[in-house]
């Protein structure tokens, strides 16, 4: 069931936390994908800012496909968004076939593909590049937590961290 706290920015959450996930026996390879909503353009345009986590891992019973396990928001317009991250969340979409969604450009809704996009990138990415040719030169200091990591203080903590610490200047 999807939550909500309608405050200036707005908060939203539906499923599982990382550290939910990362402490139950039927998930396995759990991973946190964060995306600063100010990449989008609509947001750009708004003015506004806004910070998703997107919570993905492979259940026991099927070790082979990703899904999603839960995303958790903060936006002026989180209120809107979770409810199609909770048809997801709650159908246990496969993360490719949630990446694979179209969303009109430019919108608000963009942003939960976008940030299904990146979640299914970095899972593909985990797969596939050997340990030894991953490595963090070149990036931004803050991009290794921008891509999916395994620790994260509280969610709302970190959700206002990412809207801090996101690029794009602010007006």
């Amino acid at each position: 069931m999807p939550q909500i706290v309608f405050s200036t920015p707005e908060v939203a959450s539906v499923g599982m936390t990382l550290d939910e996930a990362q402490k139950r026996d039927d998930v396995q390879e759990v991973k946190e994908t964060l995306y600063p909503m100010l990449s989008n353009a609509r947001m750009l345009m708004s003015g506004s800012a806004g910070s998703m986590s997107v919570v993905s891992g492979m259940r026991a019973s099927d070790p082979d496909t990703e899904v999603i396990l839960g995303v958790h928001m903060m936006s002026p317009v989180a209120s809107d968004l979770i409810a199609e991250a909770e048809q997801l969340v709650g159908n246990h979409v496969p993360l490719s076939q949630a990446a694979r969604l179209i969303h009109p450009h430019p919108t608000f809704s963009e942003t939960l593909g976008e940030a299904m996009l990146k979640a299914a990138v970095a899972y593909t990415l985990s797969r596939t590049t050997p340990p030894r040719a991953r490595t963090d030169r070149g990036k931004l200091p803050a991009d290794s937590d921008f891509a999916t990591r395994g620790q994260h203080p509280a969610l709302p903590h970190r959700l206002i961290e990412w809207c801090s610490v996101c690029p794009f200047p602010r007006r």
